[in-house]
């Protein structure tokens, strides 16, 4: 059992074959190991990271937008002034 929210991208290697996931009663991840072996255990955060660099494009993007774009006024001609 792994001390964490139950999440679909726990993965467990069992001497190179992976190992079903379960959840168990309290809402925890939980492999059955039957064997001996090396163990390698490791979460898959690929859609983690997409959602949070999305979310940080959006941002950067808005705050683009909402900068003003206005031109300086030495930019204007004098007959745009008068």
């Amino acid at each position: 059992m792994i001390g964490e929210n139950f999440d679909g991208s726990w993965k467990l290697l069992l001497n190179g074959s992976a190992m079903k996931l379960l959840k168990n009663e309290s809402g925890m991840p939980e492999f059955k190991v039957p064997s001996a072996g090396d163990v390698i255990i490791y979460h898959d955060g690929t859609s983690r990271r997409a959602w949070i660099s999305l979310q940080a494009i959006l941002a950067i993007f808005i705050i683009v937008l909402a900068t003003p774009g206005r031109r300086r006024k030495r930019e204007f001609a004098d007959e745009e002034l008068a």
